[in-house]
């Protein structure tokens, strides 16, 4: 990252209303129930206490338990399927593999410039998660929220543009179990259980389960016709406890593993250049007899040749296909069980969280804590080339480009929290949070060589941040909230591990400030201000630099030289919520203008020394 560029970004969203479909946790409005309708209520934790969905001054959407099987939602694509405003981006910032090897989550368009530093983060029973990837499969899911427009007061960092938050179905009191099969074409079959065990009654209850996804891919590999592109499989094992060992106190811990075990992605290629006879531009410019562009509407995809990877593994060490030695290779950052053996990905994930909640009555608040830790390492080897390599005639000869991906990221946070019971005009909330994130990369060329694998230096994230909220009815139908949060991001780069070549810290004030009133016991209205920060990044050439060129970057958007200023949004929103016709129609609509300056951009900078004729030696940019 070498300069940093503003930008004013604005949105409007479009007005929503429709009926709610399914709801959960039955709470009747005092309305319908005098009429004899019977309406349930979504009750969310956007501002970490449970609240009634069309209560809170936060546009949010959520999927219950109920939704997520009747639109038979089972990944966190499909939860973008069915949410306004949020979009699950597999190929972000150049990483054009259409495989499973990240995600990129993106609400209200805000697309960041680089996979590093994504604008909306994803939250396990409020417990932040590095990384999207880790949730490759729903499974037991009570409900899920997406939680649009800063949320960095309540959830802290890289929730620039919103957050996620999934929620974990509880353990009940009464022995219970369930299954069920799915089975279909291309060799799909999905299997998934629990089973409810009440330990000691309502004292100590726990929750097992798991489930196993599996099916081919849609495409024919034209290097391979026998074989499929796109073949994937997710297997997860959980379980969650709970226990209230006395009164006033109670415990909840939840664990999760994941292991994915993928094929070649079926990922698609056009040739605009000309490689052989299979030239696709449509048009050329300038008169350019050469060189040829794609104009107006794309063109099919050439069955014969894409998509298609060259996926011979061969077993000597003449390095014109991928081998086995390279995959076996010792240079990489993971191993064993992580290392993928073949083309295609292999993930292994884990996910712990632990909620420890104690109400005093007699003081009228709770005292909470919040922890939980992620870990994922992943490996992938695809063909980027994505030619047939000749296997149907094209391309004689042509072997591939194997390209081996490999992966480690762990994070480990803490919370606590003290916050009033709600029952009173005046309610308030306290707390502290902290996230220690790593994560290390490295990339290998098979034709390169055995030790062909180049791990980067890992980098760290260490965030902490102190955190409140303050709300009074000024009447029973107006209600001011002010919260804010003050946090410390630290970045740290590694030139390997344990060995630091560049740190950073910058330091924020988030606030949040609502107004909400009150038309009757169904309806509102709201207008928020809030604002979110993206920690910067660092200017990875900046110390190789000419002193004029590093004052040439300091007056462009570095932070200290090295450390890139972060990016900043600040958000205004309108909206209404409602029910109404006895609770069959629901309203839930927002209007909002955001402004998003400091926007994290990668240029590339050329410096040429000694040019009496600019001043900073800066040529291009």
């Amino acid at each position: 990252m070498s300069k940093l560029s503003s930008i004013l970004f604005s949105s409007v969203a479009a007005l929503s209303l429709a009926p709610s479909l399914a709801l959960a946790q039955a709470t009747p409005p005092a309305d319908a129930a005098a009429s004899g309708t019977q309406v349930e209520t979504i009750v969310v934790t956007a501002r970490k206490r449970s609240e009634d969905l069309l209560t809170v001054p936060v546009a949010v959407s959520a999927l219950t338990r109920a939704d997520l099987e009747v639109r038979n939602i089972q990944s966190l694509d499909d939860v973008a399927k069915f949410t306004p405003g949020l979009t699950d981006d597999q190929a972000n910032a150049g990483g054009a593999r259409a495989d499973r090897s990240f995600q990129q989550l993106i609400i209200r368009g805000m697309n960041p410039s680089s996979t590093v530093n994504p604008t909306a983060s994803i939250f396990i029973n409020g417990v932040p998660v590095a990384s999207a990837d880790l949730l490759q499969s729903l499974d037991d899911i009570q409900r899920v929220e997406v939680l649009k427009g800063p949320q960095s007061a309540y959830f802290g960092r890289e929730t620039f543009a919103g957050a996620i938050n999934v929620i974990t179905v509880d353990p009940g009191a009464t022995l219970g179990a369930n299954v069920s099969a799915t089975a279909g074409t291309r060799n799909t079959y999905k299997i998934t259980g629990s089973v409810t065990l009440p330990v000691a009654g309502d004292k100590l209850t726990l929750r097992l389960g798991g489930s196993y996804d599996t099916h081919d891919g849609s495409y024919k590999n034209a290097f391979d016709p026998s074989q499929t592109l796109g073949d994937q499989s997710t297997a997860t094992l959980h379980a969650t406890i709970i226990a209230k060992p006395f009164d006033n106190l109670t415990i909840k811990a939840y664990g999760m593993y994941l292991r994915d075990n993928d094929g070649p992605a079926a990922t698609g290629i056009y040739l605009a250049t000309g490689a052989g006879a299979f030239n696709q531009g449509n048009c050329a410019i300038a008169g350019s007899t050469t060189t040829n562009y794609f104009c107006g509407t794309l063109p099919a995809l050439i069955r014969s040749v894409s998509p298609a990877q060259v996926t011979t593994i061969a077993p000597s060490v003449n390095f014109a296909n991928a081998t086995q030695s390279f995959l076996n290779n010792p240079g990489g950052i993971v191993s064993g069980s992580d290392l993928v053996k073949k083309f295609g990905l292999v993930r292994n994930a884990y996910h712990g969280d632990l909620d420890i909640t104690y109400d005093i009555p007699s003081l009228g608040v709770a005292v909470t804590y919040l922890g939980g830790f992620n870990h994922n390492d992943w490996s992938e080897v695809s063909d980027l080339a994505n030619l047939d390599g000749g296997a149907n005639g094209q391309y004689p000869g042509y072997t591939g480009f194997p390209y081996e991906v490999q992966s480690r990221a762990h994070d480990m946070s803490h919370e606590l929290r003290i916050a009033t019971d709600g029952k009173k005009p005046f309610r308030a909330l306290l707390g502290a949070s902290y996230i220690d994130a790593y994560a290390q990369e490295a990339l290998g060329v098979a034709f390169v060589g055995p030790g062909a694998m180049t791990p980067s230096g890992p980098t760290q994230s260490k965030t902490a941040g102190v955190f409140f909220s303050l709300a009074y009815d000024i009447t029973p139908q107006l209600t001011i909230d002010f919260d804010g949060r003050y946090q410390s991001d630290k970045e740290i780069a590694f030139v390997s591990p344990g060995v630091i070549s560049a740190q950073g810290t910058s330091n924020n004030f988030l606030p949040r400030a609502s107004v909400q009133y009150k038309f009757d016991s169904n309806a509102m209205a709201y207008f928020t201000f809030s604002q979110g920060v993206n920690p910067g990044v660092f200017n990875s050439q900046y110390s190789t630099l000419p002193t004029a060129s590093q004052a040439e970057l300091n007056a462009n958007g570095s932070a200290g030289g090295l450390l890139v200023k972060p990016e900043k949004i600040t958000n205004y929103e309108l909206g209404v919520k409602g029910r109404f016709l006895d609770g069959h129609l629901t309203l839930s609509a927002d209007v909002y203008y955001d402004k998003w300056t400091n926007q994290l951009n990668a240029n590339n900078y050329n410096f040429a020394a000694n040019d009496p004729a600019n001043p900073y030696n800066v040529v291009g940019g």
